[in-house]
């Protein structure tokens, strides 16, 4: 329920890579009355936070055709495994800034920057960024619900609650989702995130480890330049 918006939308607008529909703003989350309750608490949690940063591990693939270098498997072309670090602005629980790093065995490292202006990428130190011709969408952290999802609470501990959120294959290949939200009933911020997708028949699984810096991220410098 986090971050997934921008990432689709690329997908989508500028690969196809699994055809996926874009969740419209104006989704509802679907469940049971209790887990629909905390994604409404963590939104409320999350408003009030200045930055979240994440590392993003598994089946995600280093992938220099996306904007910001990497995206989840499969995808044709793109078969080694990347690990993804972010730190991601945050105005009112709407993600307004964000800073990047991918990294993969014997492949150059990228850095990227998504913001109202653009999406921008770098390889390595260089100090001249490319610039994608993508729209930003300024989505909320939790994200708005895939088609079809529903929710559900599938274990509560004092210090653990774990959200399910399901969604039916949908798209062509036929894709579904199952994800896991690993949530601090104290703060209603999630350290931690699993996704298993599923398509043709074969599950890929993702793991998001979160955390929350009391400072936003630094502004980056993208100029856009030749050499």
């Amino acid at each position: 329920m986090t971050v997934r918006v921008r990432r689709f939308a690329a997908a989508v607008l500028l690969c196809g890579a699994l055809a996926v529909a874009v969740p419209v703003a104006a989704g509802a989350f679907t469940g049971t009355k209790a887990a629909v309750r905390l994604v409404a608490q963590m939104r409320a949690a999350y408003s009030k936070l200045p930055a979240v940063s994440w590392v993003l591990t598994g089946d995600v693939v280093y992938c220099p055709a996306y904007p910001e270098g990497w995206t989840f498997a499969p995808r044709s072309g793109c078969e080694v495994h990347a690990r993804v670090s972010e730190q991601d602005q945050l105005s009112n629980g709407n993600v307004v800034f964000a800073v990047g790093t991918v990294t993969a065995p014997s492949q150059p490292t990228f850095r990227y920057v998504v913001d109202r202006s653009g999406w921008y990428r770098a390889a390595g130190a260089a100090k001249c960024w490319k610039s994608f011709a993508l729209p930003y969408t300024t989505s909320q952290f939790v994200s708005y619900p895939l088609p079809g999802q529903t929710l559900s609470i599938v274990s509560t501990t004092k210090n653990q609650i774990v959200n399910q959120a399901l969604t039916p294959p949908f798209g062509s290949p036929k894709t579904g989702y199952r994800e896991l939200d690993y949530i601090d009933p104290r703060t209603y911020l999630e350290p931690h995130e699993v996704l298993f997708t599923t398509v043709s028949h074969k599950t890929y699984g993702i793991s998001y480890d979160y955390t929350f810096p009391p400072a936003p991220p630094s502004q980056v410098a993208t100029p856009t330049c030749s050499g």
